[in-house]
């Protein structure tokens, strides 16, 4: 987009010019075009901008007018269409005014340049983030960060092996993994402190939006649903269940979670169903509602199950009709913070490279662990990759194959080639002028003498 010079008016006055040419970036035209309205407000005697003056809200630029009944418009200027590039003018036109700041959307495009303070739905500065990966970990602060690059230089200057690449829609940002690492090293980022902005920045690996399909690098979390009592024959509600949460209060209360196909969609929908189960527990056992709580990690990753301050003894957590899913949403591994009265899960929403040396990586560790469940999952992510490769090996082999071919017939033919054109350059001139008069005085021969045939006919063969 070629930017030019746009024509402004307040409420139907004179037209004055702002040229915008030469602006780099969305944040220079704000400046130019609240330059030029400042200078529309002293030519004229009249007060357009309210305290919010130009800025960009989301993907439209902002124009704060200040109150009154008066509009703002933008027009061309020639042939030009900087106006309606910009989203200052459209079909019908466009009016600012003190209740409609904004103007077209933009649908802008992310670039290393792009301020942060332009990022739709931020929200305030940033603060900082932990990023794990490879068994190490790193807190990133990124509250001087002015612009992208600063967010990607930051980032990548921890040496994790994470690089930060802009997405294919040009709309946020890809944190991407690069060292391979066995499943507990995997890539995990999260909030510091109760902070929101790996949240805010969408490159938290374990939020409200996670799908549970994801956890576990793709297995997923799985639960027992519509098992029959087998004396009665109907569906009975405690061999649904999927886990219990035993309280540290002195009457050790028994809160029994049965998850179903719609509660295990994202974190959120998980969350929600933990706590619609434990708050009418909690009355019928005469606690309060507030005794126990199911949310996100505020510091690092993982489900968060906070009881009452005044239980004296830990929460525990214990699998139920052999159900999985307490340990597959990190439950059964998680480790209490008496501090807090919390039950911390691990994070099993971890990002890592699916490749033949990760599952080597697990089925090491495995090993050493003596963990037959983990072998076996290795063993098959193993069995997985060689199958790929092998598949890999033929489509290789078969482009190679048609590569060595054609290299075969360009080689013979060059060699065709090579041999007329040598026949050519090496030849006697005077013998092949006489080859060639012989030749043709034969072709005249025949030709003549099919000439004559074809003109005999049968009465020259009856006298």
């Amino acid at each position: 987009m070629t930017l030019g010079t746009v024509g402004v008016s307040y409420g139907g006055g004179p037209v004055e010019f702002i040229d915008l040419s030469g602006s780099d970036t969305i944040g220079d035209v704000a400046l130019r075009l609240e330059a030029g309205l400042r200078r529309y407000e002293s030519d004229h005697g009249v007060t357009v901008l309210g305290a919010g003056g130009v800025s960009m809200q989301g993907g439209s630029l902002s124009i704060a007018v200040a109150a009154g009944a008066q509009t703002l418009s933008f027009s061309e200027v020639g042939t030009g269409l900087t106006a309606r590039d910009l989203g200052l003018n459209a079909e019908p036109p466009i009016a600012f005014s003190a209740g409609s700041p904004l103007g077209a959307d933009l649908s802008p495009r992310l670039t290393w340049r792009t301020p942060i303070s332009t990022l739709a739905g931020l929200g305030g500065p940033l603060g900082s983030i932990r990023i794990s990966n490879a068994g190490q970990t790193a807190v990133v602060d990124l509250s001087t960060s002015v612009t992208l690059q600063d967010i990607r230089t930051a980032v990548e200057g921890t040496n994790l092996g994470v690089r930060v690449e802009l997405n294919t829609g040009g709309d946020g940002l890809n944190f991407v993994n690069e060292i391979s690492a066995a499943s507990t090293n995997a890539l995990s980022i999260g909030e510091v402190s109760g902070g929101t902005t790996a949240t805010r920045l969408g490159v938290r690996t374990f939020s409200p939006l996670t799908r549970l399909s994801e956890f576990n690098f793709g297995a997923g979390v799985g639960i027992v649903n519509g098992l029959n009592d087998p004396s009665g024959g109907a569906a009975s509600g405690n061999l649904n269940e999927d886990f219990v949460i035993t309280l540290g209060d002195s009457a050790a209360t028994r809160i029994a979670i049965d998850l179903r196909p719609e509660d295990v969609v994202t974190v959120q929908t998980l969350l929600d169903r933990i706590n619609s189960q434990a708050a009418s527990q909690l009355m019928a056992a005469g606690l309060p509602a507030n005794s126990l709580v199911a949310g996100l990690a505020t510091d690092g990753n993982g489900i968060r199950l906070s009881q009452s301050g005044l239980f004296p003894d830990p929460l525990r957590v214990e699998a139920r009709n052999n159900s999985p899913a307490a340990g597959q949403i990190g439950l059964l591994s998680g480790r209490y913070d008496a501090g807090s009265a919390s039950l911390i899960g691990e994070d099993r929403a971890k990002v890592r490279i699916d490749s033949l040396f990760t599952h080597l990586l697990d089925l090491r560790e495995s090993l050493s662990g003596n963990d037959s469940a983990g072998i076996g999952l290795a063993g098959s992510g193993v069995s997985a990759s060689l199958d790929e490769i092998a598949e890999l090996r033929g489509v290789v082999g078969g482009h190679a194959q048609r590569i060595e071919s054609a290299t075969a017939r360009e080689s013979d033919r060059a060699t065709l080639d090579e041999t007329i054109r040598s026949g050519l350059r090496d030849s006697d001139y005077a013998q092949a002028a006489t080859r060639f008069s012989l030749l043709q005085t034969q072709m005249e021969a025949g030709l003549r003498v099919t000439a004559l045939s074809s003109q005999r006919t049968l009465l020259d063969f009856l006298g």
